[in-house]
């Protein structure tokens, strides 16, 4: 592939895109559902309905903790090449370059696994306590890829990514069931809006310390007030009637 033109790469990025786009057109199914008609309102008994028109204060908490948690990845992925820099490359007769990003797409590909983790365990009615313990398990992480040096540097991303995305899973869940229905395509838009924007912020901070113990010590402090953030939503009680019914 060091023969491939940038250009060349993202045409190759086009044959993954039409799969999942034709898988996508072929096993989706809408699915519509005729409601019967909501009783008229009165001024002593207000429609539920016009209470599930609003995305409730919860949910902009919820944004609060994955944005602190796109800072957290931004500044993770976009010096990830940099960190993985010399860790193994007494080992493979391999360019520094192609070595980091081989290397890079393997950390990626744990964080594949935490995914698929998270998704498995995913339960409504704990998963904001789901949640807060993964984000927690981040901060041991960082501080180990802060500690790392040489081949660990490695190990410890790893274990990081796997333990990192696992957020994914929970918190888009998370989304689904506070925000009504019909207000979910603004709920995600307005969650990665925010999830991008500030994370934007994250590489800036990276890039600003001095060493990687200042930077992942660093990030770790951030995350752990997204845990703090994550186990205060745990200690509410749970909120999911405003999806798709009144309670």
């Amino acid at each position: 592939m060091g023969s491939l033109s940038w250009r060349d790469y993202y045409v190759v990025l086009c044959v993954p895109a039409v799969i999942i786009a034709f898988l996508l057109g072929t096993t989706l199914r809408e699915n519509r559902t005729e409601k019967p008609p909501s009783p008229k309102p009165s001024e002593s008994n207000p429609s539920p309905a016009s209470e599930q028109e609003r995305i409730p204060g919860i949910f902009y908490f919820l944004v609060l903790i994955g944005a602190l948690s796109g800072f957290v990845y931004a500044g993770f992925m976009h010096f990830l090449p940099r960190y993985l820099d010399s860790s193994l490359n007494q080992f493979f007769s391999i360019p520094d370059a192609g070595l980091r990003n081989y290397l890079a797409a393997l950390v990626l590909g744990c964080g594949v696994i935490g995914q698929a983790v998270a998704g498995r365990f995913a339960r409504p009615g704990v998963m904001e306590r789901q949640l807060s313990l993964v984000i927690l398990a981040n901060v041991p992480c960082l501080i180990a890829m802060a500690l790392a040096e040489g081949p660990w540097r490695l190990v410890a991303a790893c274990l990081f990514a796997t333990v990192h995305f696992m957020n994914q899973p929970l918190y888009n869940s998370l989304i689904a069931q506070y925000v009504p229905s019909h207000r979910r395509s603004v709920g995600y838009g307005f969650s990665n809006m925010m999830c991008f924007g500030i994370g934007a912020l994250g590489p800036l901070f990276a890039g600003l310390m001095p060493t990687n113990q200042l930077t992942y010590c660093g990030l770790a402090g951030v995350i752990f007030f997204a845990a703090m953030f994550a186990w205060a939503l745990s200690r509410r009680p749970s909120y999911g009637h405003s999806v798709d019914e009144p309670a």
